[in-house]
């Protein structure tokens, strides 16, 4: 339970008072805290797996994106490449008449 303090010490900010708080993760007369059980029964190298598989599908998808941004860009610098090439002999024809 978080309570407000006002000494003349402090800033007035809220703080926590942990040692009368009675949660089920700390024993009221040592203070020390007990291992909670996870609620599944994955291992901590089994999440990490999945954790990190999860990161590589991710960056695979941010690159896919990318590589469809850079051939669109490529496209476009293509088209407009041809589209100058066109102005170019047209404006050579215009002027040899």
């Amino acid at each position: 339970m978080c309570q407000r303090r006002s000494d003349a010490g402090t800033s007035g900010g809220a703080t926590c008072d942990v040692s009368s708080s009675g949660s089920d993760e700390e024993t009221p007369s040592k203070g020390i805290k007990r291992k909670v059980a996870r609620s599944s029964r994955k291992s901590a190298i089994e999440m990490l797996s999945e954790k990190y598989k999860e990161k590589a599908k991710l960056k695979e998808k941010e690159l896919e994106v990318r590589k469809m941004e850079l051939d669109l860009q490529k496209q476009k610098y293509e088209d407009e490449a041809e589209e100058r090439k066109l102005l170019f002999s047209m404006l050579r024809e215009q002027l040899k008449k």
